[in-house]
């Protein structure tokens, strides 16, 4: 240390290099190892953050977190959890590939406050956007997930791990490909901003093209109920012309009856 203030190490070799960094806090054995000049980084575990260089803003709790070997210089991430793995600014990631369920007591809260919300359109993909997805099940490679997170990690997938779960969802790349043929913008896929970060989907998002679609549907079936009416209308007209001519038929053949039973008296004189 040269410089550097207010910091905190304990354990074996916690933050040992650091030159002019501050506000950095390392509790664990080679917690913070690399960190020289990055500040208000915190790590609590056995090697958190010990791929950090320079990074600012950092959080990581748990045995082997933090970003990984090529991401030295990330800044504002959270990693919670063993193996919890960042690879791009701005990212929170909680826990490892093992894992398999996420909860609580309640849904999670998205900010909608439209009073911080601008230029807000209704362009949004619907119909022929959800019409084109192609849902599929599929089982999780997570030791490739892993090797492809951190090549030189130590971390190993836990022997508790179910390797054979088959899930169901969609593939990110078709869903992107979709989207750069939507006019429509659509904030549901994850794009990687590196190529150390892996694509994801935000499922969540979906919901809203999903209503648009049903909007768009519900148009068409309004749609087709006013054609249906129309033609229904169509057919009643036909139906009570038919009728009219039906009783004009009858009234005619009333007629001849008629005519038949005035005129046969006379034929029969005239036959005479």
């Amino acid at each position: 240390n040269t410089t550097g203030g207010n910091n905190i190490a304990v354990g074996y070799n916690a933050l040992p290099n650091n030159t002019t960094a501050s506000q950095n806090c390392a509790l664990g054995y080679l917690a913070l190892e690399k960190v020289t000049i990055g500040g208000n980084n915190t790590g609590v575990g056995a090697f958190a953050l010990n791929n950090l260089i320079d990074g600012i803003n950092n959080t990581a709790v748990g045995v082997n977190s933090g970003p990984t070997a090529p991401s030295t210089s990330l800044d504002n991430t959270t990693c919670l959890g063993y193996g919890a793995r960042s690879t791009a600014n701005n990212q929170i990631r909680l826990g490892n590939s093992a894992v398999t369920s996420i909860g609580g007591q309640v849904g999670w809260t998205t900010l909608s406050d439209g009073r911080f919300k601008r230029e807000i359109t209704e362009q949004v993909p619907g119909l022929a956007f959800i019409l084109a997805l192609r849902p599929v099940s599929y089982v999780v490679d997570r030791t490739a997930l892993n090797q492809f997170l951190d090549p030189t990690s130590q971390n190993e997938t836990p022997k508790t791990a179910d390797l054979s779960t088959r899930q169901t969802g969609f593939i990110a790349q078709e869903v992107d490909a979709l989207t750069q043929k939507t006019d429509a913008p659509f904030s549901g896929v994850d794009r990687p901003l590196n190529e150390a970060t892996p694509y994801g989907l935000r499922y969540s998002e979906f919901v809203v093209p999903l209503v648009k679609a049903i909007q768009e549907q519900q148009a068409l079936i309004e749609a087709q109920k006013q054609e249906n009416q129309k033609l229904q209308n169509w057919v009643d007209a036909l139906s009570q012309a038919d009728q009219k001519q039906q009783a004009l038929i009858e009234n005619l053949r009333k007629q001849v009856e008629d005519l038949q039973i005035q005129i046969s008296p006379r034929l029969s004189v005239v036959s005479q």
